[in-house]
C-alpha cells in the first residue's frame, strides 16, 4: 500500500496494490519517482483472503470522510443502505444503524439554522439597532447642516457619549478589519470542507451496482473504501449532506460580518467571533455525544478512493491543491475590504472619519495611571536598586492601598 498526503484540508492518499502479473518497468520507475517526490510510504499488501477483489490497477487516490455527523450520514447512506439493499441477514441492529445518524443528522441542521434565525432576529438586528442609533445621535448633534464636520461641537461633545461612539468597533479601523479576516477565515474553512467534499463525492464513478460502492483494504479488513457511487446515493449525499453544510456556512460568514460590524465595544468583538463558531461546533458535539464509539470508529475507517490514477494525474492533483490553497488566501484578504467598504449597510463610510478622533479619545482614557518605559525601569534599577526600581510610587494611589 502506498499512501500521500497532500495539503488539501481533507487529506489526500495514493494506494498502491500489486497486479497480478508483471509490472513493465516504466510503470514501476514512474511510481518510484513518486515516492521519492512527495515521501511515499511503500507497503506491500498481501494479495491473499480479499474480500473483494479490487481491479488490476497499479494505484488510486484516497480522500478522508469528516468525522462528524456528515460523515457518519455518508457512512450510513454508502455502507449501511448497501446492507439492507441487499437483504442478506438484515436486522434491527442494520435499520438502526442506518436510521441513527440520519435522525442526528436532521437534528444537526434544525438546530444550526435555529440557530442562525434566532441570532439573527433577536442578537444582530438588536445591534444594529443600537449601533445606528448611536451614530445617528452623534452625526445629528456634530454635523452641520451642510454636512460637514464640526470640531469645536465634537470637543463639547458628551464624554459618555464619546466614549459610546469610539467603542464601536469600525471606529478602529485596523482592530475590525483583524477581527474580520480571522472570522472569514474561520468562515471560508466550512466552506472549502464543504466544497472539497462535494468534488469528492462527484469524483467517484457510478457503480453499476450497491454491491460495487465498497471495496475492502487487503490488509486491514476493517478499513473500507468508497470507489463508486449509486446515482441516488450520490443525490442523497448531496441534498443532505453537501448543500446544507455549505449553506450553512456561507450563511453564518454572513451574519457573522454583520455582527461583528455592528459591535460597540472591543471586548464584544472578540466575544462575538468566538460566540458565533459554536453553531459550526454542533455537528461535532452531537456526533461525540449521541454516536456510540463503535460507529465513529467505522467512520473514521472510511474514505474515498479514486481507482486507475496515473501518476501524472497524482502530481497535477497536487498541484491544484496548492492553487486551491492560494486562491481561499486571497479570497478571504480580499474579501475584507469589499465587505467593509461596500457590502456592509451597517453604518457609512463616513464612520471612517472617527478613527483620528476616536484613536485620541481611547489614547487618553485607557491610558495607564502609573505607565513607566522600559528604559525609567532600567535607569531607577541602576540608580536606586531593585526594591524602589519595583515600587509603586504613592501618586498611583492618592487615597491610599485600602
Amino acid at each position: 500500500m502506498l499512501e500521500m498526503s497532500s495539503s488539501e484540508g481533507a487529506e489526500n492518499k495514493m494506494l498502491l496494490t500489486p497486479d497480478s502479473g508483471t509490472q513493465a518497468d516504466d510503470d514501476e520507475d514512474a511510481m518510484n519517482r513518486m515516492v521519492s517526490t512527495f515521501g511515499l510510504k511503500a507497503k506491500t499488501a498481501d494479495p491473499s483472503g480479499q474480500k473483494k477483489k479490487s481491479k488490476k490497477t497499479s494505484s488510486a487516490m484516497e480522500f478522508d470522510i469528516p468525522e462528524d455527523i456528515y460523515g457518519a450520514s455518508m457512512l450510513a447512506l454508502a455502507k449501511d443502505l448497501t446492507d439492507l439493499v441487499s437483504g442478506e441477514a438484515v436486522s434491527i441492529l442494520t435499520i438502526v444503524r442506518f436510521t441513527f445518524p440520519l435522525v442526528l443528522l436532521a437534528v444537526n441542521l434544525a438546530l444550526q439554522f435555529l440557530c442562525l434565525f434566532y441570532i439573527n432576529k433577536y442578537v444582530v438586528a438588536a445591534s444594529v439597532h443600537h449601533v445606528q442609533e448611536t451614530y445617528a445621535r452623534f452625526h445629528r448633534n456634530v454635523f452641520q447642516a451642510d454636512g460637514k464636520w464640526d470640531e469645536t461641537t465634537w470637543l463639547r461633545y458628551d464624554d459618555q457619549a464619546k466614549d459610546n461612539l469610539c467603542q464601536i468597533a469600525m471606529t478602529n479601523q485596523s482592530f475590525y478589519y483583524t477581527a474580520l479576516l480571522i472570522w472569514i477565515v474561520s468562515s471560508l474553512h466550512e466552506f472549502r470542507a464543504g466544497q472539497q467534499l462535494l468534488g469528492n463525492i462527484m469524483r467517484v464513478p457510478t457503480a453499476e451496482s450497491f454491491g460495487d460502492q465498497l471495496l475492502f483494504d487487503d490488509v486491514d479488513e476493517v478499513k473500507v473504501y468508497i470507489t463508486a457511487l449509486k446515482p441516488v446515493v450520490r443525490c442523497l449525499m448531496i441534498c443532505l449532506v453537501v448543500l446544507p453544510k455549505i449553506v450553512i456556512s456561507v450563511a453564518l460568514m454572513g451574519l457573522g460580518m454583520r455582527w461583528l460590524s455592528a459591535t460597540t465595544s472591543f471586548h464584544e468583538l472578540i466575544m462575538n467571533a468566538v460566540a458565533m463558531t459554536f453553531v459550526t461546533q454542533i455537528d461535532e458535539l452531537l456526533y461525540h455525544f449521541a454516536l456510540p464509539s463503535s460507529y465513529r470508529t467505522q467512520v473514521a475507517d472510511i474514505d474515498f478512493s479514486i481507482q486507475d490514477v496515473t501518476p501524472e494525474e497524482i502530481e497535477r492533483e497536487a498541484w491544484l491543491s496548492y492553487v486551491r490553497s492560494a486562491f481561499y488566501c486571497v479570497l478571504s484578504i480580499v474579501l475584507v475590504p469589499i465587505y467593509a467598504e461596500i457590502i456592509q449597510d451597517i453604518l457609512p463610510s463616513t464612520v471612517y472619519h472617527l478613527v483620528s478622533n476616536c484613536r485620541e479619545w481611547q489614547e487618553q482614557h485607557t491610558s495607564l495611571k502609573c505607565h513607566t518605559t522600559f528604559q525609567e525601569a532600567m535607569q531607577k534599577l541602576f540608580t536606586e536598586g531593585l526594591g524602589n526600581a519595583t515600587e509603586v510610587p504613592p501618586s498611583c494611589y492618592p487615597f491610599g492601598r485600602g
